[in-house]
């Protein structure tokens, strides 16, 4: 039985590696998958002058066009998650019951916020506590009346499905930091309290996906709206509707951590969308990363509000545009000074998640263009 065994994991193997071969001598090839989120490497040139690069240049060139490469890649993360629920990829947790976290230190360490080991020295919270403030009465000396959201991460949220081996902190270091920006008078709101006790009776991140879904960004949004004194329906109390996310996937909503494991449609294909009925439509095919005009003539409040954030802004327009009649979004990283004098806002959010909170040190010159004071 044994011996049997050991010659089908012998004949499996061999067909895994000579398939492909086979398959390229017949002249197929491979594209990278979109999961990779980059350009296949070209197959290059022999010349005088480029002979050093050559053999690794043909390298990545035959590593991205192996036939049946998607395949493997999936056949690789399938059997590590399903036999040994680990990771292909260093920037994405298996957490409990199917839940995934992301955990890239590079970029933002959501992990180190979570354990309470990424904190900021005074330093960092004089300088973002100085930013803020600047950005505060800029605004308010042009009419604009101000608030800052910080999204708390997934991971603090849902911790009941990380792994045991990572301990909560009992604060993080937004936890630390809000109290003390709101202490000096900047309008800051942090909805971790909000989050975690809607979070009893509705799913309000995705499981899948770094994100907090239409849900969890009502809670967000209704917090920070209490900044400006108004107040939004209760969650518990408006319908909400659900389908497969599947069947709409859409901008900030593709399920980009089982994406990053190529196991979207293997795996973690059953994610559901929820909205709120009451809420305004949105039309996801028109949001970009770019500033985008949501209007809604039947919005109670005839106001203009614009929000400048990260990927979480995304699902805050539907409440917004339900509020306001003229809604402009814009990702930090494609806004421009201009837009401020272009959109004429009279309110304006600051969106940033909890793991790039440290950019609120850059938010002056970010929304002005300048550090100075004019």
């Amino acid at each position: 039985m044994k011996q049997g065994v050991q010659k089908l994991y012998l004949i499996l193997f061999a067909v895994v590696i000579c398939v492909p071969w086979a398959a390229r001598m017949l002249g197929e090839h491979a594209d990278v998958p979109g999961s990779e989120n980059r350009i296949s490497a070209q197959k290059p040139v022999l010349h005088a002058d480029t002979w050093k690069e050559y053999p690794s240049a043909y390298e990545a060139w035959f590593n991205d066009t192996i036939p049946f490469r998607d395949e493997l890649i999936t056949l690789h993360g399938f059997v590590n998650y399903r036999l040994f629920h680990t990771s292909v990829n260093d920037s994405v947790l298996p957490g409990k019951g199917k839940w995934l976290f992301y955990k890239s230190e590079q970029d933002g360490n959501p992990i180190g916020n979570y354990e309470g080991t990424n904190v900021f020295g005074a330093e960092e919270t004089d300088a973002i506590k100085t930013a803020a403030l600047h950005v505060q009465d800029r605004l308010e000396k042009m009419g604009i009346k101000t608030a800052f959201l910080i999204p708390p991460d997934k991971e603090r949220i849902y911790s009941q499905y990380m792994p045991d081996c990572y301990v909560l902190a009992e604060q993080s270091r937004t936890g630390k930091l809000v109290p003390e920006l709101k202490k000096a008078g900047v309008h800051i709101t942090y909805p971790e309290k909000e989050l975690r006790n809607a979070a009893s009776e509705n799913q309000l991140y995705y499981a899948y996906d770094t994100h907090w879904n239409q849900l969890g960004a009502y809670v967000g949004t209704a917090a920070v709206l209490e900044t400006y004194g108004m107040q939004l329906p209760a969650l518990d109390g408006l319908t909400v509707l659900s389908h497969p996310l599947r069947d709409n996937y859409h901008i900030c909503a593709l399920d980009d951590l089982a994406n990053m494991l190529n196991l979207r449609e293997a795996v973690f294909w059953d994610e559901m969308e929820y909205v709120i009925e009451e809420n305004y439509r949105t039309d996801w095919q028109e949001v970009t990363d770019g500033l985008i005009h949501v209007k809604n003539r039947q919005a109670p409040c005839e106001k203009t509000l614009l929000l400048i954030g990260d990927s979480f802004r995304v699902s805050m327009i539907p409440a917004l545009a339900t509020c306001f009649t003229d809604v402009y979004a814009v990702h930090r990283g494609s806004y421009t000074p201009d837009m401020l004098n272009g959109t004429k806002p009279d309110y304006l959010i600051a969106e940033y998640v909890e793991r790039y909170s440290g950019q609120l040190a850059d938010a002056e010159r970010m929304i002005f263009g300048s550090d100075e004071q004019e």
